[in-house]
């Protein structure tokens, strides 16, 4: 329902940031909501099982920046209230995880087959979260002496940890599998044996 009214409102268009109705906190805001929305879709579509509501296609301008594109750490949004406000590296680090967890729901999981090249693919993106990660949200024990630091890091990271082990486990109950059915084969071929030498007896 939330995602619904989002879209109703216009939070997914860049233009209806543009058009001149709200001034430049409101919009932090409203990105900043869209933002999180998003994030909390690719979460429960991943708990659940279920398509994801909000398509990435949908949304335009920077109301979902990511990767390369995404906006620099501590990019200013002064509001009233907080003029030296900065919005916090770690909703970007969050929407680029679940940029990535949208591209394993989409050609990982909702595919009877997947290649090892759109894999390796995944893999390099993964990567490239790490190189982007703002040096805040890196586990090192002088980020982890403030509590509300220390749980940012942790959200953060856990949501990337998250993305790595949906891609690979597809492939590791592939060779889980392959390894399991393989050894029953083996252990099929020592009975046998067994069995022979006991009738030869």
């Amino acid at each position: 329902m939330a995602v619904r009214s989002a879209f109703a409102l216009g939070l997914h268009r860049e233009e209806t940031m543009s058009c001149g109705l709200f001034s430049q906190d409101e919009q932090a805001v409203r990105r900043n909501l869209w933002r999180t929305l998003f994030i909390m879709d690719r979460f429960l579509s991943t708990i659940l099982g279920r398509p994801t509501s909000i398509r990435e296609s949908d949304c335009s301008g920077e109301t979902l920046v990511k990767g390369e594109n995404a906006f620099t750490p501590f990019t200013p949004f002064p509001t009233v209230g907080y003029p030296g406000f900065r919005a916090a590296p770690g909703l970007d680090a969050a929407v680029r995880s679940c940029h990535i967890i949208g591209i394993v729901l989409e050609k990982v999981y909702s595919k009877r087959k997947v290649s090892t090249k759109i894999a390796q693919g995944i893999a390099n993106e993964c990567s490239g979260w790490q190189k982007t990660l703002d040096p805040s949200l890196k586990p090192l024990e002088e980020n982890l002496r403030d509590p509300a630091q220390g749980m940012a890091t942790l959200q953060v990271n856990l949501l990337y940890y998250h993305s790595i082990v949906l891609l690979t486990r597809p492939f590791f109950l592939f060779l889980m599998t392959k390894v399991r059915i393989s050894g029953m084969s083996s252990i099929y071929r020592l009975a046998a044996h067994n069995d022979f030498h006991l009738a030869a007896i």
